[in-house]
């Protein structure tokens, strides 16, 4: 899965884009205190183990 259809995916479950920094764009969402960072080089795949933490907190 690429960076952006993750996004796709924390955007359709109420994540907002608060900031970019870098190849990095910062997401809240209303009522949660953890931030989600998403690594944004393109196109290319997120590793295994990053995109199950970054989904993990996306539907927590």
């Amino acid at each position: 899965m690429t960076a952006q259809e993750l996004i796709r995916k924390a955007e359709d479950n109420g994540w907002r884009e608060v900031r970019r920094v870098g190849s990095h764009r910062i997401f809240k969402k209303e009522g949660k205190v953890l931030i989600l960072s998403v690594p944004d080089h393109g196109h290319k795949d997120l590793k295994p183990g990053l995109l199950g933490k970054l989904l993990k907190i996306i539907h927590s």
